[in-house]
C-alpha cells in the first residue's frame, strides 16, 4: 500500500472534514507511525501533510470485529467520537473548542 493513501488525498485535491480509518494499517500509514490500534483508538489524531491538518479517528477493522464481537462497543464509541469531532471542525480543518 505504501504511500498511496496520502497521494490520493493530495492528487485528487479532496479535503475531508474528518477521516475515520478502519483498521491498524490505514491508521499507521496516515499517522506515519507504528503504534498498535489499541493505543490509537479512542483519541482524535490529525493527518498532516503540506497545508492539510485533518482530524482523524481510528477504529477496528470490520473483519476484526466479526471475530471479536466484544470489541463492538469500543468501535461504537470511536464512531461517536468521530461524529463529535466532525461537528466541531472549523472550515480550515481546526477543531473548535
Amino acid at each position: 500500500m505504501g504511500n498511496k493513501i496520502p497521494a490520493i488525498i493530495t492528487n485528487v485535491k479532496i479535503k475531508p472534514k474528518i477521516i475515520l480509518t478502519l483498521g491498524e494499517i490505514t491508521a499507521q500509514i496516515l499517522l506515519n507511525n507504528s503504534t498498535e490500534i489499541s493505543m490509537l483508538r479512542g483519541k482524535i489524531h490529525f493527518y498532516v501533510q503540506d497545508n492539510l491538518r485533518i482530524p482523524l479517528v481510528t477504529t477496528y477493522h470490520p473483519r476484526y470485529l466479526l471475530n471479536n464481537i466484544q470489541e463492538k462497543s469500543k468501535t461504537w464509541d470511536d464512531i461517536r467520537l468521530a461524529w463529535r469531532a466532525f461537528n466541531r471542525v472549523h472550515p480550515e480543518g481546526n477543531l473548535i473548542n
